[in-house]
């Protein structure tokens, strides 16, 4: 058979609004003359001639058949299904479910698939009440998920009875297995589910909480030191990897506290520029001159003298200074004489003077000036990211 040899689907059953017979299922030999039964179909009056005693088949009845037929045919081609019947299950002409066979879920939600032959089991059944349900019975659904209790878990394993109990009600609840004791989890809300303590430093029990104890055990305090031990206490700050001997935060063991810190900086400084007066009141140096000597030079030097010679002591020549011979010298007369000019030839020598200048004070004054230098503090209490802030609660 191939895709495109598939029938024309049938839209309405045949005699939808026509007359027709609910076909029975037991035999109407005895009831009704001639009628029709799943059981008998046509009896063989309606397969004589009237002549011998036959009956002629009901219109109806064929009407009947047909639309139980048609019916079926149009249901299974529009994609139904069909639920378990428990009286379908336990007519004596089926004797339970075929293996094999596929039935829609109570809940309209799924299906399940048969395993073995005459299977009278309901799958939908709560196994509080029947020990046997799901027995031979396997979902066909996508996950073993349970929103709650017994009936909700949509994949069903083939096993009479799952928990100890027998009910599916034991499996309600998140399996510890698959986050271990000691687990810290980020958690929205403000409850703490099952399973969880809150990571606020509290001192627990160590044996109501042993198996949190035997993971962590007094890392984080040993509590009163023989019955509790502490939980890490992470309310208001943030969780840091173990460096492990990787080097960037050397040294720390696991649970130890850091308190906040910052990375060393420099700041930079703006300096819009300033200037400084001068006050010059005046000054004065004082000299010192402990006195010098200049040296003269005279390389001589003669007057003319008008004529009349000189004149020998006693004598008047004239009324000129008389000056005697060599060896000899004369008076002045009290005449005036007169002799002509004549250069002197003299010169005097330099000489260091030996002056010296006191010291002084300037008495200059630079007056003081306002930088407009300014580093201004910036900041709140602690150093610190954009956060959220959580609650932390640690599986045991």
């Amino acid at each position: 058979m191939q895709a495109d040899q598939s029938p024309a689907l049938v839209t309405l059953p045949f005699a939808a609004n026509g007359l027709r017979n609910v076909i029975p299922e037991s035999s109407q030999t005895g009831v009704a003359a001639g009628a029709a039964s799943l059981n008998d179909g046509f009896p063989p009056a309606t397969m004589q001639p009237k002549t011998q005693g036959g009956v002629p088949p009901d219109g109806k009845d064929f009407n009947g058949i047909l639309f139980l037929l048609s019916a079926v045919a149009r249901w299974m081609q529009a994609g139904g299904s069909f639920a378990y019947d428990s009286a379908f299950k336990a007519n004596p002409n089926l004797g339970g479910y075929p293996r094999g066979a596929t039935v829609l879920r109570a809940d309209l939600n799924g299906f399940w698939f048969n395993t073995t032959d005459n299977n009278t089991t309901n799958p939908d059944a709560n196994d509080a009440n029947d020990p046997n349900a799901a027995r031979n019975w396997i979902a066909l659904n996508a996950d073993w998920n349970a929103a709650s209790g017994p009936g909700a878990i949509q994949n069903r394993p083939t096993l009479a009875k799952v928990a100890t109990t027998g009910q599916y009600s034991d499996l309600s609840g998140t399996p510890t297995a698959f986050i271990p004791p000691g687990a810290l989890l980020p958690f929205m809300g403000s409850a703490v589910p099952v399973g969880y303590l809150l990571a606020n430093g509290a001192a627990v029990s160590r044996q109501a909480y042993a198996a949190l104890f035997a993971a962590i055990g007094t890392t984080y305090g040993a509590g009163n030191g023989s019955t509790t031990f502490n939980l890490p206490d992470t309310r208001g700050v943030c969780l840091r990897g173990l460096d492990n001997g990787r080097g960037l935060d050397p040294g720390r063991t696991l649970g130890a506290y850091q308190a906040d810190s910052y990375a060393w900086h420099a700041h930079g400084v703006s300096d819009p520029g300033h200037a400084h007066g001068v006050a010059d009141p005046g000054h004065a140096h004082g000299v010192y001159d402990p006195g010098h000597g200049h040296g003269v030079g005279d390389p001589g030097h003669a007057h003319a003298m008008p004529p009349g010679g000189w004149t020998q002591a006693g004598q008047d020549n004239g009324g000129a200074c008389a000056v005697s011979p060599p060896n000899q010298y004369g008076g002045y007369n009290g005449n005036r004489n007169s002799s002509s000019a004549s250069g002197t030839g003299i010169w005097i020598g330099a000489s260091n003077a030996n002056l010296g200048i006191y010291g002084s004070g300037t008495g200059i004054g630079i007056y003081g000036n306002g930088t407009g230098i300014s580093i201004t503090a910036t900041g709140g209490a602690e150093t610190r990211g954009k956060n959220l802030a959580v609650n932390f609660i640690i599986a045991y």
